[in-house]
């Protein structure tokens, strides 16, 4: 039998198991927490590139990060969408054509960057 990518469930030790979705109801949301952040900056090739770049450039565009980091273009658009999700990133679109969108840091991004490492968990406590 073929299932489809979309298919609510998937088979566990034999038995059929729902999977969690935004559009199920035993979605419980993304996790909270400074490490959940930190799992998801690791999860996605290149966020940390990204960061540093804005950083570095303040604004930037996905074809200028593109050009300065090589990433996939899926790599750098799930990198992109992630850090925005999580409130590191701001996307901004031009009101005219051709309606590029440039990407900066938040104030939070920014205060991430700037701080060592391991003062990130205290930084993402909510």
């Amino acid at each position: 039998m073929d299932r489809r990518p979309e298919d609510p469930t998937v088979r566990s030790g034999g038995r059929l198991v729902a999977r969690a979705s935004s559009r199920s109801p035993t979605y419980l949301g993304p996790r909270r927490g400074p490490f959940s952040v930190l799992y998801e900056l690791e999860r996605y090739r290149g966020s940390l590139e990204i960061l540093l770049l804005l950083h570095l450039e303040v604004r930037a565009t996905a074809w200028r990060m593109r050009q300065r980091l090589r990433p996939g273009p899926e790599a750098l658009l799930h990198g992109l969408n992630m850090l925005v999700r999580i409130g590191l990133v701001r996307r901004t679109c031009s009101g005219t054509f051709p309606f590029a969108k440039s990407y900066e840091l938040t104030d939070l991004g920014r205060e991430l960057v700037e701080s060592p490492f391991r003062a990130w968990a205290g930084i993402l406590a909510p």
